[in-house]
């Protein structure tokens, strides 16, 4: 029966070349909480990994990137050394630990079966939906996809699928990233609310439009959305930014229903054109996106 007492805090050691040949030539079986040295990593990469899966580039280089900007901490995840002497898990974190040149804090098992390798990774992945989910947050999908499109918008890539991270382009989900985000552009959340249910256009690009048109005039930001989302009410009066609204949604019903695939960035650039004919009063006699143009930028 597991009990209080029986319950450690292990103490991180530091783990270099001479330990790791000493663990493995004597066998030895158990949980060592260490502070890898990349020298170690790089003995155990080179004479014991094997049998393992082909590296994945963009793991590694995330990984990397996580430790040389000091958000690689140890979280308990383990690096398991099989009781044959191969890595069983852990070879993405070992790799980055070599490149980076920066010894890690990490939890390692020795002497565990080889018959359970397969068994290994089979858990799904903790996005950043999942994240914002824990810290409480509601439509939390939409919710990061909208803070990734906002952050989008200011590297110049508003309506692709990833943003650029601290680093420069992010190959995979930062999950702390998300967070960062989330603290950094909190209004998005109340245009996640206030966008709910739209379906005429991808949600996360028309919640990040709606969070970056309401820093600009919030009253505008509400009537541009609001036409965007239901179309005009019977008995309504609207302003030239009300009209520009009608026109984007009418080309989004066509881009919709058209045979021919309308991409995300393409979409986002006519919301933003439409907003901008509205703002200066100027309205085209016909909305359209040609490849090649530069993106516009939102009318301030």
């Amino acid at each position: 029966m597991l009990t209080a007492t029986k319950v450690y805090d292990i103490e991180a050691c530091h783990v270099g070349v001479d330990e790791i040949e000493d663990i493995l030539t004597s066998s030895q079986q158990g949980v060592c909480r260490a502070i890898l040295a990349p020298e170690a990593a790089a003995l155990l990469l080179k004479n014991h990994n094997f049998k393992n899966r082909g590296l994945k580039k963009h793991q590694k280089q995330f990984l990397q990137a996580q430790i040389e900007t000091g958000k690689f901490i140890y979280n308990g995840e383990t690096i398991i050394v099989g009781d044959n002497g191969q890595i069983l898990n852990g070879q993405h974190r070992l790799t980055a630990c070599v490149a980076s040149g920066i010894a890690i804090e990490v939890l390692m098992v020795f002497g565990i079966s080889e018959a359970a390798f397969v068994t290994l990774d089979q858990g799904a992945r903790r996005a950043g939906a999942d994240v914002l989910a824990i810290e409480g947050h509601k439509n939390c999908n939409v919710l990061a996809g909208t803070l990734r499109q906002i952050h989008n918008y200011y590297k110049g890539a508003i309506g692709k699928s990833q943003a650029s991270g601290p680093a420069g382009k992010e190959l995979r989900g930062d999950n702390s990233f998300t967070l960062e985000l989330f603290e950094r552009y909190r209004g998005a959340e109340a245009s996640v609310a206030a966008m709910k249910g739209i379906r005429i256009t991808q949600p996360s690009v028309a919640c990040a439009l709606h969070y970056l048109f309401t820093q600009v005039d919030a009253g505008q930001a509400q009537e541009f959305c609001g036409v965007v989302m239901n179309g005009y009410k019977l008995g309504t009066s609207y302003s030239v930014i009300g009209e520009a609204a009608g026109m984007l949604r009418e080309w989004l019903v066509q881009a919709a229903t058209g045979s021919k695939k309308t991409f995300p960035w393409v979409v986002a650039n006519v919301w933003i054109k439409a907003w901008n004919a509205g703002r200066d009063g100027t309205l085209p006699k016909l909305l359209s996106w040609k490849d090649g143009i530069e993106a516009p930028l939102i009318i301030k």
